[in-house]
């Protein structure tokens, strides 16, 4: 004997909340930009003794000195005598996005709406 469907029921389930993956990027973006500030000051020869320039060597120095010595400081004499490029700036930016990347991937949730559907039989 065949069993008739009575009743049919759609559930729609949430979406999960973002709260974690929003503060993870934002973390990762703030640092990805400060990394940029340095390495702009750098390139375009900030003055070290301006407090904001300061403050961005000092928050970012910890990041490029675990990449300090891989390459040598290039000077570009072109510019100015202190304008200085960092490769060390230019790993620690991207190793930072990339770092960034594989954490949100790990965490980011399934952003597919889904639903569920419910038979109920005789």
């Amino acid at each position: 004997m065949e069993k008739l469907i009575k009743n049919t029921e759609v559930r729609i389930i949430q979406k999960e909340n973002y709260t974690v993956q929003r503060i993870i990027g934002t973390i990762i973006g703030l640092m990805e930009a400060i990394l940029t500030f340095r390495l702009l000051f750098k390139l375009l020869g900030a003055n070290s003794g301006n407090d904001f320039v300061h403050f961005i060597y000092n928050m970012t120095a910890p990041f490029v000195r675990l990449f300090e010595g891989i390459f040598s400081k290039i000077k570009l004499p072109m510019i100015n005598m202190s304008a200085v490029l960092e490769p060390a700036t230019l790993i620690a930016i991207f190793l930072t996005a990339l770092i960034g990347w594989v954490i949100m991937g790990f965490i980011m949730p399934n952003v597919t709406n889904r639903s569920k559907v419910v038979q109920y039989t005789d």
